[in-house]
């Protein structure tokens, strides 16, 4: 009963609608947990209360919360037809049960319980003050909650300037509203409506249907009305708000301006609905940032979000792969170790105490004998990159990459292709290559830019925190050997013209390609239907995210390439063994 009386105080802060502007502030989204916009009840026309009076609670202006006369007529007209027809619910009980009880169920308990709330109500508010609450919180079908939101998406006008005709088409949808829409159900619509505009007296009758027929006429389809766009970076706002705004999201009614990018987000959403078309079924991601800020211009956490809402950009936890070598070079280079360093390109078995070894290899078994680990880099080379760890040391690689947001707790000298523990998301490791493409500064990533609420009062105006981890020309030589990773290495596309950086990844879970430019860093990782087994498969994790990347550079204008011939400039790449990974994935379970 306590936690019920708690909840009695939900009728004045019930969650509202905000909206999301874009960074050119030209598109409004709305977000919310329900979608509502409060008014007070002075901004109500007064034909909507009159038909809520006539229809749902005749005596409200007289009972106590329970209209006893009511509820034995319902009991009588309910026995006689031998099924439930009528309720004996006032708007009282209708709101105690809307707000603070939140319970569906019929048993005697809870209706004994909506008993009790509604007389407390009334006995802590005015009547006024139910009305209001009550139209606030009412429920009207297709996601909308409350009288302004309906009139505004029904009506297309507000609340207070409603009709009598329109006020009983509303007041209508709170008996059943997917039963009395119009937009499903516009026969039953016109009847509901014309019963309810004859409960509150409403004009003559050949008024009336003259009217209930000029509201039915136009009426726009369910998909019209509510449409479904961006899903993935809306509800990767409405987490951030609930978790940096809690007092004020989502009980207040705000206006949120976003880093959010049209044509990026366009961009990703295009380039992932074509590799959905192409039969792909597994998990993906895509993140587009801004290469000297930490803004966010689009994310897209999976294939699709009507059908995959959990969002593997954001809350993925991945093994990054190869995507940790650039910075285990900058650990090097920071540490005085030139990028002509060489190392024996070479099978290694390395003891990692315990009485465990690590047998390290390349894919497909390549080796190239003495190389820089400047050309290790290009090719990937684990054997390489696993020595010059160890030269460095474990630690100064694990401080540098915590320095850029990777929450690495432990780390094995398997750190070099990316075994790390816990994984990392998607975001975390496009945000931390700002330390390339800013040229040494690692800059946080930031979605929301600043939140005001309706009075104009300004609840959040934050810029992130830039942290200068390196010398720009250190910076700059892990770049330009990046570039080389496109344009020769195991990052190489049909798009070198454009100028890019780039670098691969693979894990057991999937495939990363990272790649940026002086203006955009754009991160894909994809998932292949495959099983530890099927190693033939492995490179196609990774062909399928260079793919879907140059996709959205092309979509971007930085390239006239077309889709297919991106697919067949993948085309016969060659197997590869992945024991080492296998045996890291193992190592992870065990640990």
């Amino acid at each position: 009963m306590r936690s019920t009386m708690l909840r009695i105080s939900a009728i004045k802060n019930l969650s509202q609608t905000s909206a999301l502007l874009t960074s050119d502030l030209s598109l409004v989204d709305p977000i919310w947990e329900e979608n509502r916009i409060c008014i007070p009840l002075r901004e109500v026309a007064p034909a909507v209360i009159a038909a809520l009076i006539a229809t749902e609670d005749r005596r409200f202006f007289s009972h106590n919360g329970v209209d006893t006369r009511g509820m034995l007529r319902a009991a009588y007209a309910n026995l006689r037809a031998g099924h439930l027809v009528q309720g004996g619910s006032t708007v009282t009980q209708q709101l105690a049960r809307m707000s603070v009880l939140q319970r569906a169920d019929r048993t005697v308990t809870r209706k004994l319980l909506e008993l009790c709330v509604a007389v407390i109500l009334e006995r802590q508010f005015a009547k006024e003050q139910i009305l209001e609450a009550y139209l606030n919180a009412a429920y009207f079908g297709h996601n909308i909650n409350g009288i302004e939101l309906a009139a505004l998406t029904f009506c297309k006008k507000h609340a207070a300037d409603l009709d009598e005709i329109e006020a009983a088409y509303l007041v209508g949808l709170l008996k059943a509203p997917a039963r009395y829409c119009r937009c499903c159900n516009p026969v039953r619509a016109a009847e509901r409506t014309q019963l309810v505009s004859r409960l509150a007296g409403f004009q003559t009758s050949a008024s009336r249907e003259s009217a209930i027929a000029k509201i039915l006429k136009h009426r726009p389809r369910s998909t019209e009305l509510f449409p479904l766009t961006g899903g993935y970076p809306k509800e990767y706002m409405r987490h951030w708000l609930k978790q940096n705004l809690p007092k004020a999201y989502p009980s207040k009614r705000l206006i949120v301006h976003t880093t959010i990018d049209p044509q990026c987000q366009s961009a990703i959403e295009v380039a992932c609905a074509e590799v959905r078309s192409r039969g792909y079924s597994g998990r993906l991601a895509c993140l587009v940032q801004d290469s000297n800020k930490g803004a966010i211009r689009a994310v897209s956490g999976g294939p699709d979000f009507r059908s995959h809402q959990f969002n593997s950009a954001t809350d993925g936890y991945l093994q990054p792969g190869s995507l940790l070598k650039p910075f285990v070079l900058l650990a090097a280079i920071q540490k005085g170790i030139p990028i002509d360093y060489k190392f024996e390109s070479r099978p290694l078995r390395i003891q990692l105490g315990g009485g465990k070894t690590w047998d390290v290899r390349n894919a497909g078994n390549k080796y190239h004998g003495r190389i820089t680990i400047a050309e290790a880099l290009v090719h990937s080379d684990n054997t390489v990159y696993a020595q010059l760890l160890l030269d460095i040391g474990i630690e100064q690689a694990l401080q540098l990459l915590r320095e850029a947001g990777l929450p690495i707790k432990h780390a094995t000298p398997a750190l070099s292709i990316g075994a790390i523990r816990p994984g990392v998301s998607p975001l975390q490791v496009c945000t931390a290559y700002s330390v390339f493409s800013s040229y040494g500064t690692f800059i946080p990533s930031s979605i929301i830019t600043r939140v005001v609420d309706e009075s104009g009062t300004c609840l959040w105006d934050k810029e992130p925190t830039a942290l200068r981890l390196c010398t720009h020309d250190d910076a700059a030589a892990v770049v330009k050997i990046l570039k080389r990773v496109c344009e020769e290495g195991t990052g190489i596309l049909p798009l070198s013209q454009v100028g890019l950086a780039a670098k691969t990844g693979t894990s057991i879970s999937g495939g990363w390609y990272m790649s940026f430019s002086d203006t955009h860093r754009i991160l894909t990782w994809t998932e292949s239907d495959f099983l530890p087994a099927g190693v033939t498969q492995y490179p196609e994790k990774a062909v399928s995210a260079k793919a879907l990347a140059s996709r959205i550079w092309q979509l971007l204008g930085k390239t006239k390439l077309g889709f297919s011939e991106l697919y067949s400039a993948f085309a016969g790449v060659d197997s590869m063994s992945v024991r080492d990974l296998l045996w890291v994935e193992d190592e992870f379970q065990r640990a």
